[in-house]
């Protein structure tokens, strides 16, 4: 029986766990799992719908792996679904990214920093395949995000991406922790990349460094707040959660590999709530192990996490009780940019939106 009745926003799919690379910090390429089939998807969408979902987040490796991607993409755009997915950019090309322009997506492209950092870490010419890949959704005036990896390794970087944002006119930028549970295969890589305690006060540095050097660029950081928790974050090997608890099951689930297992969170994937094989999807989101997941949610006492990709509003220091101004003012900025792009006054935009952004950020803090 129901147990309660909450309006569903964000869908999380496991896409696949396919992927081209072989990146030193992430084992979802050692899995080689397709991913759920186009049928199955479709009837995931269609039951997510009907709960209320309209933001689709494709999870896993890299999507384009699947020769079926573009149709599961457009199959969601009919539906009425803001498709987000991350990619390394490598597979990529101009005829893929036309396609894409048409349809209802937000495009992320992996980028560590520099190219030296890169490819180290994600192999040789990786980095300027994701600039490439960049410049080609750029060039279809895609508002895309890069996304950088938080290791001990990459953070004394992490200015360099900003540099790289504005040179290539890129939106904005999200940082992200590295998680063990990327490497649950090689626990040997976790204490090579987690950033150890004496070198803590270099990342915060950075951290207030980088923070300070985007808003002289204009490049948007996602959260500023999340951003100033990773010291902490490491400090505490992960056992992190929001100040007020985690928001995530409340607006969203996620569908594992196999097409048919439910869980409230995609940093838990052995934490089951339901299958789709016994049960529909509104039975399950609305039943009693989904509300035990939230209440465990709210009382922090999952694993935790710092999961930027998901809950970038819970991080903030109020604990995401109140609406974000900011959060507004950004959605509204890309409608902007978009329509008067062709008429050359994306300067007078820009410049309208940070004067009006610093007198939010004032009146917030009153």
């Amino acid at each position: 029986m129901p147990h309660t009745k909450q309006r569903l926003e964000s869908l999380f799919l496991s896409f696949t766990f396919l992927c081209n690379l072989k990146c030193d910090m992430c084992d979802i390429w050692q899995l080689k799992e397709r991913g759920p089939s186009l049928g199955t998807i479709e009837k995931i969408l269609k039951e997510a719908k009907k709960l209320g979902a309209h933001k689709l987040y494709l999870s896993g490796g890299e999507p384009f792996m699947r020769d079926d991607a573009l149709e599961a993409i457009e199959c969601a755009h009919r539906l009425g679904y803001v498709t987000n997915f991350v990619t390394n950019g490598s597979l990529l090309n101009k005829m893929l990214v036309k396609k894409l322009s048409k349809l209802r997506v937000n495009v992320t492209v992996s980028l560590e920093g520099s190219k030296e950092c890169h490819d180290s870490m994600r192999g040789r010419g990786t980095y300027e395949m994701a600039i490439s890949a960049i410049k080609m959704l750029r060039e279809r005036h895609f508002l895309i995000c890069l996304s950088m990896v938080i290791t001990r390794q990459s953070y004394h970087y992490m200015k360099d991406l900003v540099d790289t944002a504005k040179a290539l006119d890129v939106f904005s930028i999200g940082y992200q922790p590295f998680s063990r549970r990327n490497t649950w295969l090689r626990k040997e890589m976790w204490d090579k990349y987690i950033v150890p305690e004496n070198e803590i006060s270099g990342l915060i540095n950075m951290i207030n460094e980088t923070v300070y050097y985007a808003r002289q660029k204009r490049v948007i950081l996602q959260s500023v707040h999340l951003l100033h928790m990773m010291p902490e974050y490491f400090r505490l090997r992960e056992k992190i959660h929001p100040l007020n608890g985690c928001s995530i099951p409340f607006k969203s689930l996620a569908v594992n590999i196999d097409g048919l297992s439910v869980i409230p969170c995609v940093f838990h994937l052995d934490y089951i709530v339901g299958d789709m094989d016994h049960s529909s999807l509104a039975e399950i989101w609305n039943g009693e192990e989904f509300a035990k997941s939230r209440s465990m949610a709210r009382q922090k006492l999952c694993r935790g996490c710092l999961s930027g990709c998901s809950d970038l509003e819970a991080y903030r220091m109020d604990g995401g009780n109140k609406d974000s101004p900011l959060k507004y003012l950004s959605k509204r900025y890309k409608i902007l940019i978009l329509r008067l792009r062709q008429r050359g006054l994306k300067w007078l935009w820009e410049e309208a939106y940070f004067r009006l952004r610093k007198l939010v950020r004032r009146w917030a803090a009153l």
